[in-house]
């Protein structure tokens, strides 16, 4: 899926540029200019890994598939329009592309412990020790300065909502207050909230002195 989430921009941005090439040699367009734009925008959009960016490329694909329904409805159908039917099928490409981006405003594709106004933080492949609360055990699998996702070595009576301390003894013994915002058995996903400027910029410090993989 995440490979598909890559491809997919590139394809949408080929799409108006192509079809200018051949506006050009055919004297005639498939899509009209706004039409070129918001193919365009949306797919820049799609490239940004960030929540508002993937808002605003929803936003743009809606826009877009409204234009291109109106003009499937004013279209003379009384002759074979081959721009009518592509237009049709890029609507159809269109509406699934919706329903795949709202199932994937998820994690892994985009990282739930980012926030909306917020710059992407990096997040890394990291087997490092924490405490959660002081008592539980267990050990990330990724982390970024916004968050972590922990492994616990025991089951616990955490839910989403529930505000934890996480103490990463490997960093400075550096312990950052959170949020849990997903379980599954004893894995959590856990959003560092609020974080002081100070543990945020030793964080992240550490994690880019450590020459950890990205994910």
């Amino acid at each position: 899926m995440q490979k598909f989430l890559r491809i997919v921009p590139l394809v949408i941005m080929l799409i108006p540029i192509i079809d200018f090439l051949l506006s050009r040699n055919l004297d005639s367009a498939i899509f009209t200019m706004s039409e070129r734009v918001l193919f365009f925008v949306a797919a820049l959009c799609l490239l940004v890994r960030h929540k508002v960016a993937w808002l605003l490329s929803v936003i743009f694909m809606v826009l877009l598939i409204g234009l291109l329904a109106n003009n499937l409805l004013v279209a003379d159908y009384s002759e074979l329009d081959l721009g009518a039917v592509t237009k049709f099928m890029w609507t159809v490409f269109g509406l699934s592309l919706l329903g795949i981006l709202g199932y994937s405003f998820r994690y892994p594709y985009l990282d739930m412990r980012q926030k909306w106004f917020a710059p992407t933080a990096n997040r890394y492949l990291v087997a490092t020790p924490v405490l959660v609360n002081g008592k539980l055990a267990g050990k990330t699998t990724d982390l970024s300065y916004n968050g972590a996702k922990i492994i616990l070595t025991t089951e616990s009576e955490l839910k989403q909502g529930d505000k934890v301390s996480v103490q990463l003894s490997e960093v400075c013994d550096l312990e950052c207050q959170g949020v849990v915002i997903g379980r599954e058995g004893v894995s959590l996903r856990v959003n560092f909230s609020p974080i002081t400027g100070r543990n945020r910029d030793l964080l992240r410090q550490w994690l880019i002195s450590q020459n950890f993989e990205k994910t």
